[in-house]
C-alpha cells in the first residue's frame, strides 16, 4: 500500500465503490451519500478506493477491500464484510412465542434454538410485511402464514452487527396473531415450536437459546412491548 495517493473527486471513488461490489453482489443497495466515505479531515476513516470484492458462494455476504485514508494521514487498507438483507421477528401466535429449532453446522451439527431469522432478498426487505411473510413461509410454510388471523408486523429496531468491519443490519420485527392451524413438524431445515413465556425464560437460563441475535431481539422487544403497554 502507497505511503501517499493522489485524491480523486468523491463522486468518483462512490461511483467506483457501488460498480466494484454490484458487479459481485447484485443485491447490494449503491451507496447514495457522500458522507458514508467518511472524511479523514474530520477525524474519520476515508474511503478513497476499492482493491477487491470477494463475495461468497451463496452471495449472501462480500468481503470490500478498500483503500483509505486513516485520522493521522496514513494509506492503509480497510476490509469489510457487506451483507444481504436479513431480518428476525418476535412472533407471538396464540399468546405464545414461536422459536425455531435450527441445525448450525458452524458449531458442530449442534440444534439451536432461535428467533425466526435469515437473508432474504432485497424485494422482500422493502416494507415489514413482505419481509415477515417471506421468513415465516421459510421457516413454518406457507400454509401456517395464510392461515393467521392477522398480519401486520412492525419495525422495532435495527441491531448492527459489529459495526467496527460489517456492514450488517438486522432489522428486528413484532408480530401478533392467531391461528387454528397447527405448526409442521418440520419445515426445511427448522422446527418450529411455540412456547408459553414461562419456557421462554426456561430454555434461556438453560443455554438452549442462547444465540446473540435471539437474546438482543428479546430484548429489544420487550422493551418495545413495555413502552406500548402491552405488557
Amino acid at each position: 500500500m502507497p505511503r501517499s495517493i493522489e485524491l480523486r473527486p468523491r463522486r468518483e471513488v462512490l461511483e467506483e465503490v457501488n460498480r466494484k461490489i454490484g458487479e459481485k453482489c447484485p443485491w447490494f443497495c449503491p451507496i447514495v451519500d457522500e458522507r458514508e466515505l467518511g472524511l479523514h479531515s474530520k477525524r474519520e476513516i476515508e474511503i478513497v478506493g476499492v482493491t477487491q470484492v470477494i463475495a461468497d458462494l451463496w452471495h449472501a455476504f462480500a468481503h470490500v477491500q478498500f483503500v483509505t485514508i486513516q485520522p493521522d494521514g496514513s494509506i492503509k487498507p480497510y476490509t469489510v464484510r457487506i451483507d444481504k438483507p436479513s431480518a428476525l421477528v418476535y412472533a407471538v401466535i396464540n399468546e405464545k412465542l414461536l422459536l425455531s429449532y435450527q441445525s448450525r453446522l458452524a458449531i458442530g451439527t449442534k440444534w439451536t434454538l432461535e428467533l425466526p431469522r435469515g437473508w432474504i432478498t432485497p424485494h422482500d426487505a422493502t416494507s415489514p410485511e413482505s419481509a415477515v411473510r417471506a421468513l415465516l413461509t421459510r421457516e413454518c410454510g406457507s400454509v401456517f402464514v395464510a392461515s393467521l388471523d392477522s398480519f401486520k408486523p412492525v419495525e422495532v429496531k435495527r441491531i448492527w452487527q459489529d459495526t467496527g468491519t460489517m456492514r450488517s443490519d438486522l432489522p428486528v420485527y413484532y408480530l401478533e396473531a392467531k391461528t387454528t392451524q397447527v405448526l409442521l413438524e418440520r419445515q426445511g431445515l427448522c422446527k418450529p415450536k411455540l412456547f408459553g413465556f414461562d419456557e421462554v425464560e426456561a430454555v434461556e437460563e438453560n443455554g438452549k437459546l442462547s444465540d446473540a441475535f435471539s437474546l438482543a431481539g428479546l430484548r429489544v422487544v420487550e422493551r418495545y412491548l413495555q413502552r406500548t403497554v402491552r405488557l
